[in-house]
């Protein structure tokens, strides 16, 4: 099997000691490289784009992506899907066949709204938006209406 830190990493504190696969080719993306700003000379990280280590685009899933040969993967998931914790340990061998969220953001606090590792944890806490219901503006008086500061 292969070693999740290495593959999340780049690197693995056991070295040549790890009983797991370190392979050079599942490595996690850079995200730096992503973004057009890796500087760092020997990047532990990835700097190939490959279908099984590319996170969804979001612009996509909003219906708004405009690159031309976006390198993100242009994957439908649902909402509800939940994160493939195989892409948050460096690669998903299902690509852009996964049905989970292939996003940089904490599984378990994206689910509960909750994480043990709290501020300790390397993966951002996201809150889901809430939606507001129809009601919350009919049922209110004229005396009582929202200011600019109370609607988001």
């Amino acid at each position: 099997k292969y070693c999740k830190i290495y593959n999340k990493f780049g690197k693995c504190h056991k070295g040549s000691k790890c009983p797991d696969l370190h392979d050079p080719e599942k490595v996690s993306v850079c995200t730096r490289f992503l973004r057009g700003s890796c500087t760092i000379t020997n990047c532990p990280f990835s700097h190939k784009v490959t279908k099984d280590k590319m996170p969804t685009c979001i612009h996509y899933l909003r219906g708004m992506c405009v690159r031309v040969n976006c390198p993100y993967n242009h994957v439908n998931v649902g909402q509800s899907a939940e994160i493939c914790r195989d892409f948050l340990a460096g690669h998903c061998s299902m690509g852009d066949q996964c049905k989970k969220k292939h996003i940089l953001v904490c599984p378990d606090f994206s689910q509960t709204g909750s994480c043990f590792l709290a501020n300790n944890c390397p993966m951002r806490h996201v809150r889901r938006k809430q939606k507001r219901s129809e009601n919350s503006f009919k049922n209110r008086s004229p005396g009582n209406v929202a200011s600019k500061k109370d609607v988001r």
